[in-house]
């Protein structure tokens, strides 16, 4: 009997012991956003390897619309509302699906930059199926 659990105790030591390299490599391995596009290569990726947009605005990696108070919206990394400077540029409006800027002097040379969330994506309206009805005659 005491053999049967000096065994059973080194079984569980050796199973433990080969389960803790691999839990080691486990959380060393990046786990992929499920809620990110499937095309996500042109979106960043991290704050530190966030690339400007076209326009050298930044990245829009989220919009916020919280009820009673103002859109937000993440721009590499930093949350902004309606009002607020990103570098040189003001946040001129937050829509569902992306950000307009406008150069924070104003005036008549005042640049106007929108960032969208997901860049050559177009939102359409859905088409309308109609139905016809076949009258037969006799």
């Amino acid at each position: 009997m005491a053999v049967a659990v000096i065994r059973l105790a080194a079984l569980r030591t050796a199973v433990l012991a080969a389960l803790v390299p691999a839990h080691g490599v486990l959380a060393q391995t990046a786990l992929l956003d499920p809620t990110r596009p499937a095309n996500s290569a042109m979106y960043a990726t991290t704050v530190a390897g966030v690339e400007p947009g076209p326009s050298g605005a930044g990245v829009l990696q989220s919009v916020l619309h919280v009820p009673g108070r103002k859109p937000r919206a993440l721009i590499d990394g930093q949350w902004l509302e309606q009002g607020q400077l990103f570098g040189d540029l003001r946040v001129a409006k937050v829509t569902g699906n992306s950000v307009i800027l406008v150069s924070a002097g104003g005036g008549k040379e005042a640049t106007r930059q929108e960032i969208m969330l997901t860049p050559g994506i177009q939102k359409a309206r859905p088409v309308k199926k109609t139905t016809q009805r076949v009258v037969e005659t006799k």
